[in-house]
């Protein structure tokens, strides 16, 4: 009986129409970073100095749409679509760390930008590590956002291997708006800009994962200097991670919660290297907060970038 009530509230959530997010007006640009490549760069404007917001894998600037304009008042607010993905250009190559982070230096040249304070979520932190290590005269700050992993270690930890891919609800099959956001909200976190979850849909060109994962450099910690800020999800269980699992069968559920576990624990062990090795990073970790946090925690993780923001100097390790 409580099973079934809960599997209700489930269903429930996912035909509820979520709240929307407040999108603000921004210029889209294109900027050639090399020939035949040409990235999308997303504008809010803003005064002060200049704050990039860079997406996960298989994501696109536009899911920072409701989210990084929050930061016009202190900052200069862009976002850059990695080349392969959404309207950026697809080539065949350059999907190593060292070529992605060229091709943002490259659009902070086309901008006339020479240091920026980047925000990085997910697979972002290839990029935001290695900025920090390589090319640390173009950061002023770095900000991570449930990134803050050796991506070539954990790529190749057989742990993490073992808990993807993750089962999950069916996508739905119609093309109406208000489904795909309660999709997206139970699968990714609340209100998804409606930019991103069209792009997503359309999810064209081949799947990058491999060379992406193949080509991720290892994280030289020790090497960076500059300050960092680094939040990290803390989902307390695997309701908190996916609050699609009661809609799951049986099987899907127990895979799901084998998937957790093992996440949970890679987790963990990445996270001592990162404070063990950074030194004077601030990290943060958002109790119950999804992979997505600051979509599921949105307000807990603007005021911590807004703090750090305006601390401008180097914090203490904290937990």
């Amino acid at each position: 009986m409580i099973r079934q009530l809960i599997f209700a509230i489930a269903l429930a959530a996912m035909r509820a129409p979520p709240a929307r997010a407040q999108v603000a007006p921004h210029r889209i640009l294109f900027v050639t970073v090399r020939p035949g490549v040409r990235l999308e760069v997303l504008d809010w404007g803003g005064v002060g100095p200049p704050l990039v917001f860079l997406a996960g894998f298989g994501n696109t600037a536009h899911v920072f749409d409701s989210f990084a304009p929050q930061f016009t008042n202190h900052s200069h607010v862009l976002a850059i679509t990695r080349r392969g993905f959404g309207v950026s250009s697809h080539p065949s190559g350059g999907y190593d760390t060292g070529t992605l982070t060229q091709d943002i230096t490259a659009v902070l040249d086309s901008l006339e930008i020479r240091r920026a304070t980047f925000v990085g979520h997910s697979f972002a932190g290839t990029e935001l590590s290695y900025l920090g290590a390589f090319d640390a005269d173009r950061v002023a700050q770095l900000i991570y956002l449930d990134s803050s992993y050796d991506f070539a270690q954990l790529y190749a930890d057989p742990r993490w291997q073992h808990a993807f891919p993750i089962p999950r609800p069916a996508a739905p099959s119609t093309a109406d708006i208000e489904d795909w956001r309660r999709w997206f909200a139970l699968v990714m976190g609340p209100d998804v800009p409606d930019d991103e979850i069209r792009l997503l849909r359309r999810n064209g060109g081949p799947d990058l994962s491999t060379p992406l994962q193949r080509g991720a450099a290892a994280s030289a910690f020790g090497r960076i200097r500059v300050p960092v800020l680094a939040l990290w999800a803390a989902p307390r269980s695997v309701r908190d991670q996916y609050p699609y699992f009661e809609s799951l069968d049986s099987t899907d559920q127990s895979r799901l919660q084998r998937s957790f576990a093992d996440q949970k624990a890679v987790r963990r062990s990445q996270f001592q290297e990162f404070r063990s090795e950074v030194a004077g990073a601030h990290l943060i970790t958002i109790a119950g907060g999804r992979h997505y946090l600051f979509l599921s925690h949105r307000r807990e993780v603007t005021n911590a970038i807004r703090t750090f923001l305006a601390s401008r100097h180097t914090q203490p390790n904290e937990r």
